[in-house]
């Protein structure tokens, strides 16, 4: 968190902030007030971080997360980076990372049951990416490089993937559906 150790006061409101709170946030020992209206973020399960959200002021009751993989964005050119986040998966578990069905690696969840990990999309074309994160739980997210896209340079923690060439969903079919009545 860098040096905010003194921070008293963390408004983060009418953000489209999404996933859980890091519990890197915990160390934010002189926060007072964290105010989160108007995100999708949640609350990590576990009893540790309950009990120091309790001590804070917030105007906002939050839900507790699910299992949810998140990414620093949606899309990108290709040769992006892409930083993502699981939570809620048991901790100290063995996590298969997959692309398209495709294994590109393997980590360890850490003490509260989260990972993070870079996905690096060097060589990879453009498509659609369906990432998936099990461990004892499954979680997905899906990325969809584009060349009209911006590239990406998402920093994170974690180790780095690759997304092998050759993997992408090229085609997405939309068909409607359509009722006949007798």
């Amino acid at each position: 968190m860098g040096d905010l150790g003194a921070l008293r006061y963390l408004n983060v409101g009418n953000n489209p902030l999404s996933g859980g709170i890091p519990h890197a946030y915990m160390n934010l020992s002189q926060l007072g007030d964290f105010l989160l209206y108007g995100t999708a973020l949640c609350r990590p399960p576990d009893a540790a971080f309950a009990a120091w959200f309790e001590t804070l002021f917030s105007s906002y009751e939050i839900a507790s997360c699910a299992t949810s993989l998140a990414g620093s964005d949606i899309d990108g050119a290709p040769g992006s980076v892409f930083a993502l986040r699981g939570v809620v998966f048991p901790p100290h578990a063995p996590a298969t990372v997959a692309v398209n069905g495709r294994e590109v690696g393997q980590a360890m969840t850490d003490d509260y049951g989260e990972i993070a990990f870079l996905l690096d999309t060097t060589g990879a074309e453009e498509g659609r990416y369906d990432v998936t994160v099990e461990a004892g739980a499954r979680a997905a997210f899906t990325i969809r490089l584009s060349e009209g896209r911006p590239p990406r340079a998402a920093e994170g923690e974690g180790e780095t993937f690759a997304i092998p060439p050759g993997t992408a969903a090229l085609m997405e079919l939309f068909a409607p559906v359509v009722a006949v009545g007798p």
